[in-house]
């Protein structure tokens, strides 16, 4: 006479298992990662440093707050100064209608060689 064997079938429960190791494999990496994150403090001590107005008239010359620039040197000078403030000003670059493009690139290659943070190209209507 056969019996029949009683076996535990196995399949659903195996099947269960893999789908939470899935979630586990997925969300545990989420829920043990911290960010740190500074943010900006408004103090007492915290006050927004002047912009600085760098101009760029329709024949290239540059002015730095109203002071001309004799050289690229100089005004790499000037950007290197700014960008070593703490708090970074920010710098308003202000081409006039009629200035080369090809003339505030180089303006601007330069604050980025001297890693000026703050920076800001402004509409200007002469």
């Amino acid at each position: 006479m056969d019996r029949p064997t009683v076996d535990l079938n196995t399949t659903p429960l195996i099947d269960v298992l893999l789908v939470l190791m899935v979630f586990l494999i997925l969300l545990l990496p989420h829920l043990t990662h911290n960010t740190r994150v500074a943010l900006p403090g408004r103090g007492s001590g915290d006050l927004e440093p002047e912009p600085v107005r760098l101009e760029i008239d329709a024949d290239g010359e540059i002015y730095w707050d109203g002071r001309h620039a004799e050289s690229p040197r100089q005004l790499d000078t000037w950007l290197h100064e700014a960008a070593q403030k703490v708090p970074a000003p920010l710098v308003q670059v202000l081409p006039q209608r009629r200035t080369r493009t090809e003339r505030v690139v180089q303006v601007l290659a330069a604050a980025q060689r001297a890693r000026v943070q703050r920076l800001a190209i402004m509409p200007t209507d002469s």
